[in-house]
């Protein structure tokens, strides 16, 4: 459902092997068109969002990671879909969690 509304190939991710499973996601809106927002959980209730939309042509594909107090952020592009993982998370964890997500593609 999301797929088709985002207009973006993508695959909803399993981050199960690192202790997280999906709590449920949201199409929104974006200044550039649709975007998708998944919620994952692990069992301590520690969450993680994925944001999903199409990028703007400029955008930089590598991974990058950014820092605002507790939240860490990494965001990259693959192919037609622009990621950012999110969450309260040491950074080598969230690096892991993102590595994991975009080896599912």
């Amino acid at each position: 459902w999301l797929r088709s509304r985002l207009g973006v190939p993508m695959k909803l991710s399993d981050p199960s092997r690192q202790g997280f499973h999906l709590v449920g996601g949201r199409l929104l809106p974006d200044l550039k068109g649709p975007s998708a927002q998944l919620m994952y959980e692990d069992q301590s209730k520690q969450r993680v969002t994925v944001y999903l939309r199409k990028p703007e042509s400029s955008t930089p594909a590598e991974f990058r990671y950014e820092q605002e107090g507790e939240l860490g952020l990494f965001y990259w592009v693959d192919g037609t879909a622009g990621y950012a993982l999110a969450g309260k998370l040491p950074r080598a964890q969230l690096l892991a969690l993102a590595q994991a997500i975009y080896a599912q593609r």
